[in-house]
């Protein structure tokens, strides 16, 4: 019901303002009534893109909790029942985000950890902490005060929760740069990477990570076995996607195919946006063709794949800390450029190749250069302050257990 009523909401501005305020209002009430219960020394409360599954920075951090505190109480904020909860350890407790108990749980808990921003009736009480992991990284896309076009209840939700943070976490210098300067953010950031790369980082960490997904890919569909990987990961738009362009997959697989030889499949994995809108290109039934757009962790997604092909996603710097080949594929650049959000970083200083249709992709795969790929990562990398080192989630966890002796 609450889950319909969201939905019917965001196709309506007006009434989407309206369910907001109102919301808000009644929300924080409740919250603010639920502080009789005392805060839990040993609870820490989680949340991903606001109750989209278990992934990103928060489920890195929690792993790290529970390997060296067995005994916390980690709980885990969840939009709906239909997320993939056979996905939770067993050590972790959904919750559904708007419940009686996902209340109590926020309220007592001692740490909150969110990738996104909290709602506008969530309300931090004294004594606790809560830790802002955001998801995006190195600053590619105009987000917060700069996105001229969020709502009035996006901007609001966004100054609360800036409010509220008492640290961020940053995995490069740029993305430091636009925490203070558009995030509303005046706090201590934490610059050590992000935790959802410690494994990318680090060759050892990314090779059992790699086995062990191929493992749970070949048990659960019987599809990689011997084969390679082109991940496909396009961003979110606000318009209708590829009006000129639409991917050719049959092109792709035969021209990577063509310079990388071996056999090789297609993994598909669309904007949680996207997935909820249900629109995207559609494509022909094809056995060398899978949709994973529900998979839980982008993250295992980019450690198992081989070549990345994606747009405007901050992706892109996450899987080149892996020092596999990357794509960039935007038939509608100009559009998107002037149309939607804007950049931070101009899509000519990326060490991605951009083309802007099927034949100049496959083209561009073809000529790839390696080595000539590699000086360009490290250029990039070392311009733009990367703080990727691998060991991310220790030091946040190290932060939480200062906080909380």
């Amino acid at each position: 019901m609450i889950e319909d009523l969201f939905s019917f909401a965001r196709r309506n501005p007006k009434i989407n303002d309206l369910v907001h305020f109102i919301g808000g209002f009644v929300g924080s009430l409740v919250f603010y009534l639920f502080r009789i219960f005392p805060i839990k020394k040993n609870k820490i409360l989680f949340s991903h893109f606001n109750g989209k599954g278990y992934g990103d920075n928060p489920k890195y951090i929690c792993e790290e909790i529970h390997r060296r505190h067995p005994d916390f109480e980690l709980v885990w904020i969840i939009f709906s029942h239909d997320i993939h909860l056979d996905y939770f350890p067993e050590y972790v407790r959904p919750v559904q985000k708007y419940s009686i108990r996902g209340i109590y749980d926020f309220v007592t808990a001692n740490v909150w950890i969110n990738d996104s921003r909290m709602d506008d009736h969530i309300r931090k009480r004294k004594g606790q902490k809560y830790i802002q992991t955001w998801h995006g990284g190195f600053a590619m896309k105009k987000v917060e005060a700069d996105n001229l076009d969020s709502p009035r209840w996006l901007v609001s939700c966004g100054k609360r929760d800036s409010k509220m943070a008492d640290l961020f976490i940053s995995n490069s210098k740029i993305q430091s740069e636009v925490y203070h300067s558009s995030f509303w953010y005046d706090g201590p950031i934490l610059e050590i990477g992000y935790p959802r790369n410690d494994y990318l980082v680090s060759s050892e960490k990314l090779a059992l990570l790699r086995k062990a997904i191929s493992e749970r890919f070949n048990n659960g569909m019987g599809v990689i076995s011997g084969k390679k990987i082109l991940l496909y990961a396009p961003t979110f738009r606000k318009g209708l996607m590829y009006s000129d362009s639409k991917p050719d997959f049959m092109m792709w697989l035969e021209g990577i195919r063509n310079r990388f030889g071996d056999e090789w499949i297609i993994f598909l994995r669309l904007h949680p946006n996207i997935v909820t809108t249900g629109h995207f290109v559609s494509f022909s039934d094809n056995l060398n063709i899978f949709d994973v757009s529900l998979y839980p962790d982008m993250q295992e997604l980019l450690a198992v794949a081989d070549v990345l092909v994606t747009d405007y996603s901050s992706s892109m710097f996450d899987f080149g800390l892996t020092k596999r080949p990357c794509f960039l594929y935007a038939p509608d650049v100009e559009t998107y450029a002037s149309d939607d959000r804007g950049f931070y970083i101009q899509l000519s200083e990326l060490p991605f190749p951009l083309y802007k249709s099927n034949e100049e992709l496959m083209s561009g795969i073809e000529s790839f250069d390696s080595e000539e790929y590699q000086n360009n990562l490290s250029a990039f990398y070392e311009k733009y302050g990367s703080f990727e080192k691998g060991d991310a989630s220790k030091k946040v966890v190290d932060w939480i257990l200062s906080q909380m002796s």
